[in-house]
């Protein structure tokens, strides 16, 4: 994030951004990076995210991130508790919660990871980071965060964990289940529907996952329950958001992979990538659409995207709170 960054994301005629997961920031940061402002992209923070102990991001974010210098200044003991939190308990987390809303979030990113095997993942060292939350503190957190105005963002790898963050009453599931081996089952998909649950693609992620999260063998029937479970999701009525697990992506490739599957024709991926995940990220602006009374923040392209979806990539002229922004 920051001015290159900026460019990026304008460039590809994306306008509004939802970052997941980063290292805490204050107002005053925030205001040096520029965002938030007619001529640049507007974008809300998770800040803190949270996990158990041991859990996914925590070995991303003290192992490998810190030593690239990602995190310039802090050590693995200043970003627990603060580029993510640990809870255990429930007693843990009433204890962490106001450092939590201290941070001023815009929204609570949790973890789920094989939840369904959480007693036997959460001591055992085998399974490096690949656990998150207790499943059953995940109500809990969603209640707090829900009284504080917040909703709750949860990120899932299989079918257990879309089922515990659909039941636990989440806003959002970050990801079509990253590593699933079985589909999703119909019932969450229905409930996922009913409360209004919005899922977030990332799906182009998944072929270039490390051997170490997904085993190469294992590849060919994730690809496939990938696409059972956005069959079902799109046939259930679920809010599908267009987003991407790769930084360098703006969500342009993600949008064009999965027009490569097959699933969804020009229009509905249209739909999907400037309706439903702009009101995902801002669900209180009027904006998405060109209506009487919304934000005049639109793109002209040279050709129909309905005829040729690669017209997304051929931008004439980019429109943002009415006013022309500068090639």
């Amino acid at each position: 994030m920051g001015q290159e960054g900026d460019r990026k994301y304008l460039t590809d005629g994306v306008f509004y951004v939802k970052i997941q997961g980063n290292l805490p920031l204050t107002d005053d940061m925030k205001s040096r990076l520029g965002v938030n402002r007619p001529e640049s992209i507007d974008v809300v923070f998770a800040q803190g995210s949270l996990t158990a102990t041991g859990g996914h991001p925590s070995f991303l974010v003290g192992e490998i991130l810190l030593r690239q210098g990602y995190f310039p200044g802090y050590t693995k003991e200043t970003l627990k508790d603060y580029r993510y939190f640990t809870i255990d308990s429930e007693a843990e987390l009433d204890k962490k919660w106001p450092a939590i809303l201290s941070l001023k979030p815009d929204f609570i990113k949790t973890f789920l990871l094989f939840s369904d095997e959480f007693e036997k993942r959460k001591d055992n060292l085998t399974y490096g980071f690949q656990k998150g939350l207790d499943p059953r503190l995940l109500p809990k957190i969603v209640e707090k965060a829900h009284a504080n105005n917040l909703r709750v963002s949860t990120h899932v790898n299989n079918a257990a964990d879309f089922h515990n963050a659909v039941a636990a009453g989440v806003d959002e599931i970050a990801h079509i289940p990253m590593i699933a081996l079985t589909p999703i089952a119909v019932e969450d998909a229905r409930l996922a529907a009913r409360r209004g649950v919005v899922v977030n693609t990332t799906c182009a992620a998944v072929p270039a996952l490390p051997l170490g999260i997904l085993p190469k063998d294992d590849l060919p029937q994730v690809l496939k329950t990938q696409l059972a479970n956005l069959k079902l999701l799109r046939e259930k009525g679920v809010a599908l958001a267009i987003s991407s697990d790769n930084p360098s992506d703006s969500s342009v490739k993600e949008i064009e992979y999965l027009q490569g599957l097959g699933v969804f024709d020009n229009l509905t991926l249209l739909k999907m990538w400037t309706e439903t995940t702009a009101k995902s990220i801002f669900p209180k602006r009027k904006i998405g659409t060109l209506n009487e009374g919304y934000e005049a923040n639109f793109l002209a392209l040279e050709g129909n995207p309905l005829e040729d979806l690669q017209n997304v990539r051929k931008i004439k002229m980019r429109f943002k709170q009415g006013f022309l922004l500068e090639p």
